[in-house]
């Protein structure tokens, strides 16, 4: 028997938090919390060979998530598909019916 010094409901806030970051990112990565490894992890669902990304907060994993996934854009082009629409910033794994069309990053400075 493995006896731990924590108990699942002192981690409410960390499952919360993972729930939403997979919520967020759920269409191209799968996010959980890891209570023994104190860790958020994500795991990449798209066809780029890439390890797993873990951080101790959820704001370090949504940044980590970020970089890769610039990095996979700008490496594995064929790994998104793209809205046809011109000036739409959708991108997904497979093709996916949206609306409305997200406007790219640099449209709402």
């Amino acid at each position: 028997m493995i006896i731990v010094g924590w108990h699942v409901s002192v981690d409410r806030a960390q499952y919360a938090a993972a729930e939403r970051l997979h919520r967020r990112h759920h269409r191209l990565w799968w996010v959980m919390w890891a209570p023994g490894a104190r860790r958020f992890f994500a795991f990449y669902q798209g066809d780029a060979d890439l390890d797993p990304l873990s951080d101790p907060s959820p704001d370090g994993l949504e940044a980590r998530i970020r970089r890769a996934q610039t990095v996979i854009a700008r490496t594995h082009p064929a790994s998104y598909w793209r809205c046809p629409r011109s000036g739409c910033a959708w991108t997904s794994i497979n093709p996916d019916v949206h609306s409305p069309c997200p406007l790219p990053p640099h449209a709402y400075r």
